[in-house]
């Protein structure tokens, strides 16, 4: 079975967990797996150039890439070493949409 996997980690984690955020990645990838990720940099693949123009401001965009993301996925993979609100925000959209949380 082909699985498509979002993968998330917080931002403001980066300095003290990058190296995990980037095993965790690797790991995934590693079997094989579609991933569409921030870590990746290729979430925003998930939009259109239309979809752009929509958006007056890049975190508009983050946003909407991420949002479609996790629409898209068969399961969401998030890292949480770093308390964010944004990411139990990403959580709970996954949650709606019936999505697999790790």
């Amino acid at each position: 079975m082909h699985m498509r996997i979002f993968y998330t980690a917080s931002y403001y984690g980066k300095e003290k967990y990058q190296k995990y955020y980037d095993m965790i990645l690797k790991a995934i990838t590693d079997t094989g797996t579609e991933v569409l990720s921030p870590e990746k940099g290729n979430y925003l693949n998930i939009l259109q150039k239309k979809d752009l123009k929509k958006f007056k401001s890049e975190k508009e965009i983050h946003y909407e890439a991420i949002r479609r993301g996790i629409q898209w996925a068969d399961e969401v993979i998030m890292e949480i070493s770093n308390e964010d609100f944004q990411l139990g925000h990403e959580a709970t959209l996954a949650l709606q949409e019936k999505k697999h949380v790790i």
